[in-house]
């Protein structure tokens, strides 16, 4: 059966969540029929009726409050950018799992508006999955535009590919990046050669 601590830290992410605009009515069905299984005798303590469980449930309503947040702040810094210029310009530093949910399809368009604003956009910690997302999303959706990426290892290989033109760099990490590569460097200091030819 559900133990009532789940069913309160359920009902306390829930109650979190609901100030958030936009979010009020997703976590309330959930808020309610959570509470309409509480006390049924069910066959594992994880489940709540109709296959949805505790962990992934949660981590669907984190994911969510996740996605409103990136929403959010790219609106708000949008509405910097525009408002006022910058003498150095804007960067933009985004980690794997918020990018993650700026990659989503409602979102996207967003991230990358807010993101050819900026004189550099930084994504650490991503997988190599979203390295390509990243590059497509430019290649794809910006037209003109030449995308190049630059990679020493074999979680680079999906960008590389990805990109119009894909540079490896030979180093301790294998020739894997070399192989996928259109153009390959022997050290990173060669690229502003190859760059200014």
């Amino acid at each position: 059966a559900i133990q009532a601590k789940d069913l309160e830290r359920f009902s306390q992410i829930c109650t979190e969540a609901m100030s958030l605009p936009g979010a009020s009515s997703l976590f309330e069905g959930l808020r309610s029929k959570a509470q309409s299984v509480h006390g049924k005798a069910l066959q594992s303590s994880s489940s709540l009726g109709g296959g949805v469980e505790v962990g992934p449930l949660e981590g669907k309503v984190k994911e969510a409050l996740l996605k409103e947040k990136v929403r959010n702040r790219l609106r708000q810094h949008r509405g910097k950018m525009t408002a006022r210029d910058s003498p150095g310009g804007f960067a933009m530093v985004i980690d794997g799992q918020c990018l993650r949910a700026a990659m989503q399809s409602d979102i996207k368009m967003q991230f990358l508006e807010v993101g050819v604003q900026c004189r550099a956009v930084v994504c650490c910690r991503v997988t190599p999955s979203q390295k390509a997302q990243v590059t497509l999303l430019v290649k794809d959706n910006i037209p003109g535009q030449i995308t190049l990426a630059i990679g020493d290892g074999a979680n680079d290989v999906s960008m590389i590919q990805a990109a119009h033109i894909g540079i490896g760099i030979r180093g301790k990490e294998g020739q894997q990046a070399v192989l996928a590569s259109d153009y390959a460097l022997p050290r990173f200091a060669y690229l502003e050669r190859l760059l200014l030819v």
